[in-house]
């Protein structure tokens, strides 16, 4: 187009500018340029008188076209002389698609940064967490199983430097007890993605054999398919509930073999569990006096409620009693009981038989007061 730099107007306009605006050809000329644009008539004019003196290098300006949409458009200005005076040439070069493309660009290259802050961070969290943990972690290739980095607490529970752990198998070090456990591990992550509590031995460098629970999931690093695991050594937890086993299966044993009868009761005074001496004190099969009342054995002569205190677990005697029992025959049976809180809740109690030695002592039951006891 050329326009006249004082009045702002367009002189002359070719097809395309016309085409471009939105005018028929020739409809264009006349119109002021500010009429073309987002700029104020001011500036427009400014801008014209600077291009004449001295033209600037290309001007991003916001054009509203004659249907109302915008466009960005880079417009070359510069003066020519004509018989008529000095006018201005103007050159616009639509721009809207290339900042579009370019806004679209700067927004993907912000998530791109941000998305690798984030990762940045979440690989900071990841490392101080895989450093620090106090299980045993470790991450190796799927594939074949090479071990590409450890933590302090694997090497500290293993007994493993780390250069003699690292580019090595599970297999290379004998970390297993049984080789195929790590096989049947690398086969669930295949299929599944993830183990959790998976319970193996292993064995440390000095060849002790510990027991480890391994969960693990499938992760993507570099592109490949990773193992992270975590190890948690349940040794002393496994060795504990040995000791437990043996204590309770020995406590069974002394319990069953003991002439006394024995019983457990809880809180409410329900039956727990009782041994054979009992069951044939009471005539009645162990199974049908589990679950059931101990006053319900009890002689409904002797059910006179007595103020027993039982002491804290471990702490003071047990307290002593007499009743009479009730067999299932109808037939009463006199026993001295003994009473002491095995654990908060439970009592365990002892009856012994008394014979007839006692059987003219009547009217109630009797509480046997120990010396020192209130």
């Amino acid at each position: 187009m050329l326009v006249d730099p004082l009045t702002a107007r367009v002189v002359e306009a070719n097809t395309a500018a016309c085409d471009f605006y939105g005018y028929a050809p020739f409809d264009l000329v006349g119109i002021e340029l500010w009429r073309l644009s987002g700029w104020e008539p001011e500036g427009v004019l400014e801008v014209l008188q600077r291009a004449v003196q001295s033209p600037p290098g290309p001007l991003d300006i916001r054009h509203v076209l004659v249907a109302g949409k915008g466009r960005d458009v880079e417009l070359y200005a510069g003066p020519i002389e004509l018989e008529e005076g000095t006018y201005l040439y103007t050159i616009s070069d639509d721009i809207t698609e290339r900042l579009r493309l370019e806004h679209l660009q700067a927004e993907e290259a912000m998530r791109v940064r941000e998305a690798e802050k984030q990762l940045r961070a979440s690989e900071a969290r990841f490392r101080a967490a895989f450093s620090f943990a106090g299980v045993m972690m470790l991450v190796s290739r799927l594939s074949d199983g090479l071990i590409v980095d450890v933590n302090k607490a694997f090497l500290d529970q293993t007994g493993f430097r780390r250069e003699q752990v690292i580019g090595r198998t599970s297999k290379e070090l004998s970390f297993f007890v049984h080789p195929e456990d790590r096989d049947r591990m690398a086969d669930l992550l295949r299929q599944d993605g993830a183990v959790r509590d998976f319970e193996v031995p292993i064995v440390t460098r000095e060849g002790e054999v510990n027991h480890a629970l391994f969960s693990a999931a499938v992760t993507q690093l570099d592109g490949e398919p990773h193992v992270i695991l975590a190890v948690v050594n349940i040794t002393l937890r496994k060795r504990a509930e040995e000791t437990l086993r043996t204590s309770e299966e020995r406590f069974r044993i002394l319990v069953e073999q003991t002439v006394d009868g024995v019983l457990l009761l809880d809180g409410n005074g329900t039956v727990v569990d009782a041994n054979p001496a009992l069951a044939d004190l009471l005539g009645r099969p162990i199974d049908t006096i589990r679950g059931t009342r101990w006053m319900d054995y009890v002689d409904p002569e002797d059910l006179t409620e007595l103020p027993l205190q039982l002491p804290p677990p471990g702490q003071g005697e047990p307290v002593e009693f007499e009743r009479r029992l009730r067999r299932v025959d109808g037939s009463g049976v006199e026993v001295e009981v003994r009473a002491r809180q095995f654990v908060p809740g439970l009592i365990l109690g002892t009856a012994r038989e008394m014979g007839s030695r006692k059987g003219a002592e009547r009217p109630g039951a009797r509480l046997k007061h120990r010396p020192g006891s209130g």
